[in-house]
């Protein structure tokens, strides 16, 4: 059961936060074995497939928090722009926080909300129907993606993407500390700037998929 104090939602938008973090970071580390090969790549999809049904469990709990996240912080956001007539993420009520990531937090999750139902179905189901063949040679999962990235304006769909992504997560981690009681003044310029790496490190990391794949630096040639 959803908590039905404002405090208590904060702290349920925090939690279920740091959790999809660690999914992001764990995603990254399954997306990055694309520089190992096909092999390394479709190894690994063809893995976590083996592990169906089971592993459903782990996917519905993953949509649960994910939902539960995007449903929560919709209703603080909602209340707190009935209470103050303003636009503010009610996570984090500091008033002297007025980052662009603070300003911002309502449509970069919008954003993400809605990229992550069409990424879904873009490399589960092939939305886009892109070729799985690279120069006549069926590679799978790998020649879906490498062929998906080598089109610029969904590659630069995802970058932008991964860019909102990393300025959502960089507030976020500081709304959590503050939620918590943890950001005191002596270290607020550290948690800052922790977060800003984080968020920028993960934006680039990702982002450096379709780059290089752009830049015919990666392909099944390469490896």
């Amino acid at each position: 059961m959803l908590p039905k104090s404002s405090i208590g939602r904060k702290k349920f938008v925090a939690v279920t936060g740091l959790l999809l973090v660690g999914f992001v970071v764990g995603h990254l580390a399954g997306n990055f074995l694309i520089f190992a090969g096909p092999d390394a790549f479709n190894g690994y999809a063809a893995k976590l497939a083996s592990l169906r049904p089971g592993f459903l469990i782990v996917e519905f709990g993953l949509a649960a928090i994910f939902l539960g996240h995007v449903y929560v912080t919709m209703s603080l956001v909602i209340e707190n722009k009935r209470a103050r007539g303003t636009e503010r993420y009610a996570v984090d009520k500091n008033a002297g926080d007025r980052t662009l990531g603070s300003r911002t937090m309502p449509y970069t999750g919008i954003i993400i909300f809605l990229y992550v139902i069409v990424h879904i179905f873009d490399f589960t189901f092939n939305l886009f129907k892109y070729d799985k063949t690279i120069e006549g040679i069926d590679y799978g999962l790998y020649g879906l993606v490498y062929n998906a990235f080598s089109n610029p304006l969904h590659a630069g769909a995802y970058i932008f993407v991964m860019v909102v992504l990393g300025m959502h997560l960089s507030h976020a981690i500081q709304s959590l500390f503050r939620t918590f009681g943890f950001a005191n003044p002596c270290c607020m310029n550290k948690i800052v700037t922790m977060s800003l790496c984080i968020g920028v490190g993960i934006a680039v990391l990702y982002s450096s998929i379709p780059v290089l794949i752009l830049l015919n630096i990666i392909g099944p040639a390469t490896t």
